[in-house]
């Protein structure tokens, strides 16, 4: 198993975690970068079969509902299924 943080090691928000085997390959949370600044625009995160390319995700577990855990949902391919709770 392989552990990748894309992004949350460093700062408070923006989680997102890749899971991987030989045959699975998942993302634990996709969220955006938090700031104080009101015109900071998050980057967006840019991963191969993820983000852009041939998809090659099995899925996306949101862990809850909040933006720094979720907000870069938009950027991620549509093909990926989405894995959260109840709203």
């Amino acid at each position: 198993m392989n552990i990748t943080v894309h992004r949350g090691t460093h700062q408070i928000g923006g989680s997102a975690i890749e899971i991987s085997t030989a045959s699975t390959r998942i993302m634990l949370d996709f969220g955006n970068e938090l700031s104080l600044d009101e015109k900071y625009i998050p980057i967006n995160l840019d991963i191969d079969g993820v983000t852009k390319g041939k998809p090659d995700c099995d899925g996306i577990v949101i862990s809850h509902y909040h933006m720094d855990h979720l907000g870069q949902l938009t950027s991620a391919l549509s093909e990926i299924p989405l894995y959260m709770g109840e709203l």
